[in-house]
């Protein structure tokens, strides 16, 4: 998956050190206990923009915990952060813990970097065998686990409850209603959907959105096919329905003027400020759009592509998943830090700071309302993964990002999307 072009730094405490002198009159005791160390020094850890406010309070916690600590927090958008950590981690100068994606879809994705000896395994943690199976594949690569999944999210319309309701309007249950939304709003003076397509992995999401109803529910072996040689994106119907969506959206006036020239910060911020109405974006970005508008109500909603609501089906997925670097600069802390983030209790405040369920089900787990709609789709067993932990390597989604973005700029075609997709999945890569 995919969301600027540096590292955020974010210092959450000063290392504090604490020395314990003592001294006696008295014969030495014969007996002595001894307390396990208390674990000091310096840890770095990365994560994507949209998932900062949800981890930061666990690394603070932690260090609170643990006064000779110090923790380095970074986080960027999405592309940047793929690249970024991927050349750090070829350079052997990489985070000792850090956000990463299912699948070799990526240049961050698990299976490019578990094959390149970049994470460590953890097929023995205790949290391993727990995993549901559902996911499960989706943390392994070769039958082995790299990553803890901490939270079950998907990809939808999240909207702004308040400016939707003071505009009159409602949330669209059909493909029409869609485009029916974004007259609606423009009539108001809204932005029916911020876009931000200047940053490239903003352009991917109303594809992810679509691709469940579009693609999945009408064929669940798709990824298989593409695998097998029996199929192909640009020989599919849905996918090619999916890519032409994102045109037919601009040319009805359902995003903001220029989204080219608009970086997803800024894109959040007009639907925070009620400027926009709603963004096709993870259940990750209601944790940033509160941080600039507290008190403001998000909800997310499945994105219809038909005007049959049976028909909608979401796509749902690991939300967000850490690894532990094999060459760490300090592994035993980095490993202490990693148990601390497994636990049941950071689990449930990550997921629900970042408006989610966790990964790993536990008795005190619970679904924020603002993402009521995916845990109702999950329990209908209606919902598909996101596409791209399927493909075998991360052209394809340079490839989809940049073809979108050509189509919306009118230099590119819904043909030469896809084309461009196939070309890449051609080349082959990583498996299992």
């Amino acid at each position: 998956m995919l969301k600027h072009s540096r590292y955020i730094a974010v210092p959450i405490a000063v290392a504090a050190t604490i020395a314990f002198a003592a001294c006696s009159s008295s014969a030495p005791s014969t007996t002595t206990s001894t307390k396990p160390a208390e674990p000091t020094g310096t840890l770095t850890v990365a994560t994507v923009l949209n998932d900062q406010p949800a981890l930061q309070p666990i690394v603070a916690a932690f260090e609170k915990e643990h006064p000779g600590v110090t923790i380095t927090l970074t986080s960027a958008d999405t592309s940047p952060y793929q690249t970024t950590l991927q050349t750090q981690l070829s350079a052997n100068n990489g985070p000792d813990v850090f956000y990463t994606y299912a699948g070799a879809g990526n240049a961050a994705g698990e299976s490019l970097l578990a094959k390149a000896g970049y994470l460590k395994d953890l097929s023995s943690e205790s949290f391993a065998a727990k995993i549901p199976k559902g996911i499960q594949k989706l943390a392994q690569y070769k039958g082995k686990t790299y990553v803890l999944p901490m939270t079950v999210g998907g990809i939808g319309m999240v909207f702004n409850m308040d400016a939707l309701k003071s505009a009159g309007l409602k949330v669209p249950t059909t493909y029409k209603g869609v485009l029916q939304l974004c007259s609606d709003a423009k009539a108001k003076g809204k932005v029916a959907f911020a876009l931000g397509a200047a940053t490239p992995s903003n352009t991917q999401f109303i594809d992810y959105a679509s691709i469940p109803s579009l693609v999945y529910a009408k064929d669940a072996n798709f990824n298989t096919e593409m695998a097998n040689g029996k199929a192909t994106f640009a020989g599919s119907a849905g996918w090619k329905t999916a890519v032409a969506i994102n045109k037919t959206m601009l040319e009805a006036g359902c995003f903001e003027n220029s989204p080219l020239g608009v970086l997803y910060p800024d894109a959040a911020k007009m639907v925070a400020g009620g400027q926009a109405l709603a963004i096709v974006q993870t259940q990750g970005s209601i944790a940033q759009l509160k941080l600039d508008a507290p008190s403001a109500t998000f909800q997310m909603w499945p994105f219809p592509t038909t005007n049959n609501p049976d028909d909608t089906y979401m796509a749902s997925s690991i939300g967000a998943e850490y690894a532990l670097n094999a060459h760490a600069k300090n592994p035993g802390l980095a490993q202490e830090f990693f148990d601390y983030l497994a636990q049941p209790a950071q689990q449930n405040a990550y997921a629900m700071a970042a408006n989610s369920v966790p990964a790993i089900p536990n008795d005190k787990s619970t679904t924020p309302d603002t993402i009521a709609q995916i845990a109702k789709y999950l329990k209908a067993g209606k919902t598909f993964p996101y596409p791209d932990p399927f493909w075998p390597n991360a052209k394809i989604q340079a490839a989809h990002l940049s073809g979108i973005q050509q189509l919306l700029s009118g230099q590119g075609s819904v043909a030469t999307v896809l084309k461009g997709m196939d070309a890449a999945y051609a080349q082959g890569g990583v498996t299992g």
